[in-house]
């Protein structure tokens, strides 16, 4: 097994608001590295992609909570109740309601070109087409899936780039508002 495979952890949550959220991630990740050692690579790959998809949801989760206004304004293409569910979203796997190839466009928000969300709906695409039901088999090998991975790897990379005047101010007002070690939970 490729172990950079696993440096999508480090961009995922550490702790989880539910233990439910966590069984999840844990559940994918499961079904990556069965599928992967079975020399099952396609399945692997649509393991690997929710979890991507995942980190995405948190990513934008950030976003959310960090630039309420900003988001809100960013939800004006969508209809009221789609509206209202982003706004009143408890989790991150709220945004599992959008179209995957349209929630990148929320990163939007920080920064983020068109061309590098580009990237990030290639994978998208790439996912429906081995997804279907269509004869072929796309990733037929260790070599090409690890090479895929890598590229999933290289969008995190681009999106945490992104998202990092976010996750700064975070840690500054944790601080900030946490200095009193009697006073922090």
């Amino acid at each position: 097994m490729n172990e950079d495979s696993f440096k999508i952890l480090n961009h995922l949550p550490y702790l989880y608001k539910t233990t439910q959220e966590e069984e999840y991630i844990y559940f994918l990740l499961d079904a990556f590295c069965a599928n992967y050692e079975k020399e099952k690579y396609q399945f692997a790959f649509i393991g690997y992609h929710i979890l991507f998809m995942s980190f995405a949801y948190f990513s934008i989760w950030k976003i959310k909570i960090n630039r309420e206004k900003d988001f809100a304004k960013a939800l004006i293409g969508f209809d009221k109740k789609c509206e209202k569910n982003m706004m009143n979203a408890s989790s991150p796997f709220t945004f599992s309601e959008i179209n995957e190839s349209n929630i990148f466009r929320f990163f939007k928000l920080v920064g983020c070109e068109n061309d590098k969300i580009g990237e990030f709906t290639r994978l998208v695409k790439d996912r429906n087409d081995i997804a279907h039901s269509n004869g072929n088999i796309f990733f037929n090998s260790q070599d090409s899936l690890d090479e895929k991975i890598d590229e999933v790897l290289g969008c995190i990379n681009k999106i945490q780039e992104n998202i990092k005047c976010i996750i700064k101010n975070t840690f500054k007002d944790f601080l900030k508002n946490n200095w009193d070690n009697n006073n922090r939970e």
